[in-house]
C-alpha cells in the first residue's frame, strides 16, 4: 500500500512538472500555412542544406524526391534549377537538359523560361551537337526576339559560324 500511495505521489509531481512552468510549449505552425506547405518547406530547405554543405549527390537525391513528391511545390522551379545546375557543373549535359526543359515547359515565355531554353542550347553545345545547339538559339532569336537571351543567343550562332571556319 505504501508503494502504491508513493507512486501516486511521484505520478502526481511529475504531471505537475509536465504542466507546470518546466513544460515545453509544443512548436506553432506559421500562422496561415497548411501542414503540408511546412512540409513542402521542410524538404525543400533540406536539400538546399545538403547543396550549401557540398554534398552534391545527397542534394541531387533531395531534390528529386522533392520533384517528385510536390508536383505543384512552391519551390518546384527553384529545385529545377539546383538540379539543372548540379548535373552541369559535374558535366551530365544531358540530365540537364532534361531539368532546363522542365523549366521552359512550366516556366514557358517568361524571363526564366526563356534563359532555361538558351542553356539547353549551351548544353547541346557543350556536347558537340552544334546544329542542335544553333537551332536552339535561332529559336529564340525569332520567338522572343526583345529578349536578353536573343541578343546572346546571336552572340552563341556568331561564334559557332567562327568555331566551323
Amino acid at each position: 500500500m505504501k508503494r502504491c500511495v508513493l507512486f501516486l505521489i511521484c505520478g502526481m509531481t511529475l504531471l505537475s512538472w509536465a504542466s507546470g512552468p518546466y513544460a515545453q510549449e509544443a512548436p506553432k505552425d506559421e500562422p496561415g500555412k497548411s501542414l503540408g506547405e511546412i512540409a513542402d518547406d521542410i524538404k525543400f530547405e533540406n536539400a538546399l542544406q545538403f547543396h550549401a554543405m557540398g554534398d552534391n549527390r545527397k542534394a541531387l537525391q533531395m531534390f528529386n524526391e522533392y520533384l517528385e513528391v510536390y508536383l505543384a511545390g512552391a519551390h518546384r522551379a527553384e529545385a529545377l534549377r539546383h538540379v539543372a545546375a548540379i548535373y552541369f557543373n559535374r558535366f551530365e549535359y544531358e540530365k540537364s537538359i532534361r531539368a532546363y526543359t522542365a523549366i521552359h515547359e512550366e516556366a514557358g515565355t517568361t524571363e526564366e523560361g526563356i534563359e532555361a531554353y538558351y542553356k539547353t542550347g549551351i548544353c547541346y553545345q557543350k556536347m558537340g551537337y552544334d546544329t542542335k545547339a544553333q537551332g536552339v538559339f535561332q529559336s529564340i532569336i525569332e520567338q522572343y526576339p526583345y529578349s536578353t537571351y536573343a541578343y546572346l543567343s546571336r552572340i552563341q550562332i556568331d561564334l559557332l559560324k567562327i568555331i566551323e571556319k
